[in-house]
């Protein structure tokens, strides 16, 4: 495939993600794209690939006009450290996406050294790792301080109520951010309450998503209502929890009056007919509605 792709100049983009590549087919890919310029990206997401390849992929993503996704691949901290290290001085880097590599702490720490000496980077994710509190809390200290980011991903499936409480904290005085996307069960007391104050205090941001986070109508709906007081929410983004009815009925009522609303991802929670008859009835009519997702749910044929 390497070969063959140094004889089409025509090709700009190339997916082999979610396969088996190790290191020395994706070397072999990745040398070809630095040998083919007319190559603008090339996804590897989802492979073998461990950190023996960064060094060669860094020096593709450091010329600025090529990309090469690595996404979900076991990198580990290793790799991860060579990256940033890499790209230290790289003047076009807009999007890190360490999603599913493996990292944990130690590329937390780097990250924290890195980003002061880059102004590019406004997206960062960090969903499916091994972060943990250390790590939560270096994150905390960069959503605080980093008023270019936009988009902030991230699980915590080792981060408990210290490190989230402080993630938390970190977002309710940052000053760029408008989505964030938590991703995974959300290990905090009181998480209604916590979050819940973050998205009141901090209204630039308007897209909140709450990603299979096991979500109770106890939990949900207070953060329904938080979400809902910015009045330029504009979309719903809730899918893969545990919240039914209630939950449905709340978010009917919070969104009924407002002027704009494009659409809410509800799927695969535990709306039953009543729930997603409140919530058809009272939204489709909205004239800028692109959606309702009620995949997954537990619907009847009559509803």
């Amino acid at each position: 495939i390497a070969e063959g792709l140094l004889n089409i100049p025509q090709v700009t983009y190339f997916s082999l993600g979610g396969n088996k590549i190790q290191d020395t087919g994706a070397i072999a890919i990745i040398e070809t794209v630095k040998s083919n310029k007319g190559i603008k990206q090339v996804d590897l997401g989802y492979n073998k690939i461990s950190s023996k390849a960064i060094g060669v992929a860094a020096e593709v993503l450091k010329g600025g006009n090529q990309k090469v996704d690595l996404w979900g691949n076991p990198i580990n901290d290793a790799g991860a450290v060579q990256l940033l290290e890499l790209l230290r001085t790289q003047p076009d880097l807009v999007q890190l996406n360490l999603a599913n590599c493996d990292i944990g702490d130690e590329t937390m720490q780097s990250l924290h050294d890195f980003l002061p000496q880059n102004d590019t980077i406004v997206s960062l994710h960090f969903s499916g790792n091994e972060i943990g509190d250390p790590g939560a809390l270096l994150l905390a200290d960069i959503l605080a301080r980093n008023s270019k980011l936009s988009y902030f991903g991230f699980e915590g499936k080792k981060v408990t109520n210290k490190g989230f409480t402080a993630i938390f904290e970190g977002l309710k005085v940052n000053k760029g951010i408008t989505s964030v996307n938590f991703t995974g069960k959300i290990k905090v007391d009181n998480l209604a309450e916590k979050l819940g104050a973050t998205i009141r205090e901090n209204q630039r941001i308007t897209n909140f998503m709450l990603t299979c986070c096991e979500l109770t109508d106890d939990e949900a709906i207070p953060l329904v209502r938080a979400i809902g007081s910015n009045k330029d929410v504009d979309t719903l983004q809730l899918f893969g929890n545990k919240f039914g009815d209630k939950t449905a009925i709340v978010i009917s009522e919070t969104f009924k009056e407002r002027e704009k609303f494009r659409g809410a991802s509800l799927g695969r929670n535990k709306i039953k007919d009543q729930g997603a008859i409140t919530l058809v009835e009272s939204l489709i009519e909205k004239p800028d509605l692109h959606y309702i997702s009620l995949v997954e749910n537990l619907i009847s044929e009559e509803a």
